[in-house]
């Protein structure tokens, strides 16, 4: 076997796991604009906190449901599944046109 002159071999890293820490748990919420019956389907890390800063925007939005997931990574599965389900039903971003069935199953989903 012939040498490489300077040549060091560089070490294999393993792949480290991705430390997850007691804040990455997020939520998935439905909120409601009781103004226009409009619905939103969305995340959040503090969803008490999002539901105030809509609420200062528009007094109208009140808080229907909202689950807690142990990681975002599942959190966001979950609300891009939702928002794939009603995406006939989708005014704009993550606003939605649903009824009062449409609210129970995802009311349902957020238990």
């Amino acid at each position: 076997m012939t040498s490489i002159s300077g040549y060091q071999p560089t070490e294999l890293k393993q792949n480290e796991p991705i430390k997850e820490t007691l804040t990455d748990f997020c939520f998935v919420y439905l909120m409601h604009d009781i103004s226009n019956n409009y619905y939103k389907i969305g995340i959040s890390n503090n969803p008490e906190y999002r539901e105030r800063t809509l609420q200062s925007e528009k007094p109208t939005i009140e808080m229907i449901a909202s689950k807690k997931f142990p990681i975002r990574k599942i959190a966001d599965s979950i609300e891009k599944a939702l928002h794939n389900t009603y995406s006939e039903k989708r005014l704009r971003g993550e606003w939605f046109e649903l009824n009062a069935k449409d609210v129970e199953y995802i009311k349902e989903t957020l238990k």
